[in-house]
């Protein structure tokens, strides 16, 4: 659920960004970047229109030739507006779908950190037409950013079992964002990430805390008494790192069922407590979810709202006390 969020938040703020037209002054040419008819040393407000309706002549013609052009605008030019237009530009070239994903991986292989979200937002837009080059560009070991990669496959969802087995290789991949990545997609598919349960028992004793508590969370999802997986959300919520508590609880929330939660109980009701009102409020949020089989929790939950200072968690404690009495 979070990355199909993140996924609806980085194309929304790409479009955001696209809307924006910055007057920016390009670099000097002894800055090292190359230069053509797309890189100018100043550009006033026309040029920059003339800039962008050359991306949009480019997107209309929709050919292997314009996928090119686009490609080197991004390369040499030097305002970012431009270079966000034609990224997004790639996404509608779907008459030459391989050559733009290449090129939008391209970017996140090679291009400027600022140009990532808009890379990895267009190629969920191209969509499944994307996915052969996708699958290259994640197996390469030498490719940059590829914990990007990742998060595009899970919009492609999981029927398709070369994109699993893909997040199933990258589960045990050198690079810990990868495997973070791949670890939060299978959690976000749930009991549809079955086919994968044997790399997410491994992912349990994988030296990053993220990767062990979204593994545990995804097989508590396909099996509500996995109990190693359990074993790994309780000391998750019990984590001297409150980033760690936080995540624990977050997954929680996602699959709460009476059965499953009656086992980590304790420990959630315990963070109601915690110093950080995000995670009281979430712990609040968790308990509501699980509804009547957690009305353990409403002692604490009626001492603790009387003095709670922050609005927010009041709100949610308050929420959390009616759905349990229920």
């Amino acid at each position: 659920m979070l990355a199909f969020l993140r996924d609806s938040i980085m194309i929304s703020a790409t479009l955001m960004l696209l809307a924006l037209v910055p007057v920016v002054a390009a670099q000097s040419p002894g800055d090292g970047v190359r230069r053509s008819k797309y890189a100018r040393k100043e550009v006033d407000a026309s040029e920059l229109d003339r800039k962008l309706a050359e991306i949009r002549r480019l997107k209309e013609k929709n050919s292997q030739e314009a996928v090119g052009e686009l490609s080197e605008i991004i390369k040499v030019e030097t305002i970012e507006q431009v270079q966000l237009s034609a990224v997004m530009a790639l996404a509608d070239m779907r008459k030459h779908p391989t050559a733009a994903a290449s090129a939008l991986l391209k970017v996140l292989d090679r291009g400027p950190a600022t140009l990532h979200g808009a890379a990895s937002a267009a190629l969920v837009i191209l969509g499944r037409p994307a996915e052969p080059a996708v699958l290259n560009f994640l197996a390469d070991g030498k490719r940059k950013n590829r914990a990007d990669v990742v998060w595009v496959l899970n919009s492609f969802g999981p029927k398709n079992l070369n994109i699993l087995r893909a997040l199933v290789d990258a589960l045990s991949d050198s690079e810990r964002e990868v495997r973070e990545a791949a670890a939060h997609v299978l959690d976000n598919w749930g009991s549809r990430s079955e086919a994968a349960s044997d790399a997410l028992e491994k992912g349990l004793n994988d030296s990053s805390a993220r990767v062990r508590i979204h593994a545990a969370s995804a097989l508590c999802q396909i099996d509500t008494d996995n109990l190693p997986a359990l074993a790994i959300i309780r000391c998750a919520l019990e984590d001297t790192e409150g980033d760690n508590r936080y995540l624990a609880l977050v997954c929680v929330s996602d699959w709460a069922r009476p059965v499953a939660a009656e086992r980590i109980l304790p420990q959630i009701i315990r963070n109601l407590r915690d110093k950080d009102p995000a995670i009281r409020m979430t712990a609040a949020q968790v308990l509501r979810r699980i509804g009547a089989g957690a009305a353990v929790a409403i002692p604490t939950l009626r001492e603790l709202v009387g003095r709670e200072a922050d609005a927010q968690v009041k709100s949610e404690m308050i929420r959390a006390i009616s759905s349990l009495s229920e």
